[in-house]
């Protein structure tokens, strides 16, 4: 009677179980029974199977209250089931952005250090006659404060998208960030005829910060 229900996804209601050859005996001294579908649009996704000892146990009457109730219980069921798939393509969206954030923090990281080290070799090359700086020199300079501007909009960009997660406290080196800062704004700076100069303390002074968010701070300063 439960497969003829949700195969036929209509009620069957039946006063004597024993002279219907749909019913197949599993529970002993059942004498009546009333299945009812639950319907959500034309699919069905559940019965409710309601058993009696007695004879012509259920009425019309019960059959219409129970259709009622099974209507009512599809939706929540089909409501729940929906809630459960927005939450778990939720979560697998937040893990694709958390592996996003790390690949962005790692192409910055990996990229930083040879940028700078470029930087500093070409900065040694004009540090004692400006002058001289011929125009490949020239080239290399402003090639390497353009790519280390694009290092640090990446950096922001994946602080920006992290900002929900842990904070990342370390020893940072004030001057250092500092003096970074300035060299990927300088180029900027001096294209809007703007002066950028940083005094920094000769003494290692260091904080305990999150690197990434205070590096977006004082790069959004600058910026400003």
């Amino acid at each position: 009677l439960v497969g003829y229900a949700a195969l036929h996804k209509e009620p069957v209601l039946v006063s004597d179980v024993s002279k219907d050859p749909r019913y197949i005996p599993i529970v002993a001294d059942i004498r009546s029974e009333l299945v009812v579908p639950l319907m959500v649009k034309d699919r069905c996704i559940g019965v409710f199977d309601l058993e009696s000892p007695e004879l012509d146990a259920f009425k019309k009457g019960d059959v219409e209250i129970m259709t009622l109730f099974a209507s009512q219980a599809a939706v929540a069921i089909e409501n729940a089931k929906l809630y459960e798939s927005v939450k778990e393509h939720s979560r697998q969206l937040e893990i694709l952005d958390q592996r996003r954030t790390q690949v962005m923090k790692l192409i910055a990281h990996e990229f930083r250090e040879p940028v700078q080290r470029i930087d500093n070799a070409a900065q040694a090359l004009t540090a004692h006659d400006p002058s001289s700086v011929s125009s490949m020199q020239g080239d290399i300079l402003s090639g390497v404060e353009r790519l280390s501007a694009l290092i640090s909009e990446i950096r922001n960009l994946s602080v920006a998208a992290s900002q929900r997660f842990a904070v990342q406290r370390e020893q940072i080196a004030v001057s250092q960030l500092i003096e970074s800062i300035v060299r990927a704004f300088s180029r900027n700076a001096a294209d809007r005829s703007i002066a950028l100069t940083q005094a920094v303390t000769t003494d290692a002074v260091a904080v305990e910060a999150d690197e990434d968010l205070l590096s977006l701070a004082l790069s959004h300063l600058v910026s400003n």
